[in-house]
């Protein structure tokens, strides 16, 4: 405000712009922009009319507010460095004694960093169909392998178990006729041989009735 002592403080970050308000009332006085303790060095930009502008700094305000009881004044610095952290002063008149300045401190932050990722190129390593990586996960598999042993010996043990029930089925036979030969008493024909004569005898008949039924 025109005549207040107050300073403000101001935060702008490294790189950006940054612009500030002060306030006089009389347009043909001159308005200096500087910093610190406003010496000659320090002076920034300076002006008796209406805009100015030197490198990174400027000030301005518009025509449309004369008339006014007070006028604002925009004061801007560009591409703000963290050098640029400190005080700045609006100093409106001419000579050692102004009648009115107006003080504020601006601080410069750092700019916001966004981390990039870091990308890293993958290993690379084959992968086989999926029909493959299926069968060979399935086949791996503890509880599938011992399923098919289960499976194999089940059928070991039923082909063992047939082979014995053959033998055993044999050896029943052949002690079956074993035995039966055995009982029979010394000298006494085979009854296979007696079948065997009696069928020859009765053909014989049979030749002899034929021959006597054609005489």
């Amino acid at each position: 405000m025109v005549g207040s002592t107050e300073i403000y403080v101001h935060t702008a970050t490294e790189g950006g712009n940054f612009t500030a308000q002060c306030f006089f009332d009389d347009p043909g006085e001159r308005k200096t922009f500087c910093r610190n303790d406003c010496g000659f060095e320090d002076i920034l930009v300076a002006t008796s009319g209406v805009r100015a502008q030197r490198g990174r700094y400027s000030m301005e305000y518009y025509e449309e507010q004369l008339g006014a009881s007070t006028i604002t004044l925009y004061v801007s610095i560009t591409k703000l460095l963290k050098s640029d952290s400190g005080r700045y002063s609006c100093v409106f008149g001419i000579g050692r004694y102004p009648h009115h300045i107006q003080k504020f401190h601006l601080r410069v932050e750092d700019a916001p960093t966004t981390a990039q990722p870091k990308w890293t190129s993958p290993a690379f390593s084959p992968t086989p169909p999926a029909s493959t990586l299926k069968t060979t996960l399935t086949l791996t598999t503890p509880a599938a392998a011992q399923g098919l042993n289960q499976e194999a010996n089940t059928r070991v043990q039923l082909y063992v178990r047939l082979v014995l029930v053959i033998m055993i089925i044999i050896s029943s036979a052949v002690g079956l006729i074993v035995c039966r030969r055995s009982a029979r008493r010394p000298g006494e024909p085979d009854e296979e041989l007696d079948y065997v004569n009696v069928t020859n005898a009765n053909l014989v008949h049979e030749g002899v009735r034929e021959k006597i039924l054609e005489i």
